[in-house]
């Protein structure tokens, strides 16, 4: 990875980093609360499809608790300590479990209330989305690491689809699902360039087409 690419990835990581902080800023003076009660009644037709909550509620164990913040990234880390090194395996490892930690401090900090249509069972907050972060963070420290723009484009997909699920749930507001997303996604932009020093002559890594 060039030094321009690294600045890029620096100032991307930023940049999400005060996204996050800008609607954080919102939801604590209430101006997001028009746009998330309007998008949660948008919403309440799609609870009819039976597939489309069948998958939410799918999601909803896999992305978080002991399955999606403990062993999924564990066993991931692992297999890449396996296959490409002690730092590789530690920098997924840390990247996630910063990222679930920061959630957790936010959560307990803000104390937002879930909205009145919770279909699942839930925590003490709504604001961040643990879900939708731990997704983000895993997803872009993945296209990192294997350099794919393909993954990259999935993981994107895939951090979608976990958003909507958690609205569609009423687990979350659709501005708790975007600070997620940003939170996620900084952190892991930022603790790549903490873990992975630029090499002199060589491509660290190559973002393939």
């Amino acid at each position: 990875m060039t030094i321009r690419q690294r600045r890029a990835l620096g100032i991307t990581g930023v940049a999400l980093l005060a996204a996050f902080a800008i609607i954080l800023v919102l939801v604590v003076t209430g101006a997001s609360t028009g746009w998330d009660r309007t998008w949660m009644q948008d919403l309440l037709p799609w609870r009819e499809s039976v597939p489309l909550v069948s998958v939410s509620l799918f999601l909803n164990v896999f992305g978080s608790g002991v399955i999606g913040t403990y062993v999924m990234p564990l066993l991931i880390s692992g297999l890449l300590w396996w296959r490409r090194g002690l730092r590789t395996g530690l920098y997924f490892l840390i990247a996630s479990l910063v990222s679930a930690l920061l959630v957790q401090l936010v959560k307990k900090i803000i104390e937002r209330p879930r909205p009145e249509v919770l279909m699942v069972s839930a925590d003490h907050g709504s604001f961040p989305s643990g879900h939708t972060a731990n997704a983000a963070t895993m997803m872009i420290a993945l296209a990192l690491i294997f350099g794919r723009w393909w993954i990259a484009w999935i993981g994107t997909i895939y951090v979608v689809i976990m958003a909507l699920s958690r609205n569609l749930l009423g687990a979350h507001w659709f501005t708790d699902t975007l600070a997620g997303a940003s939170l996620g996604a900084g952190v892991a932009l930022l603790a790549w360039l903490v873990f992975f020093r630029p090499e002199r002559g060589k491509h660290a890594t190559r973002l393939s087409r």
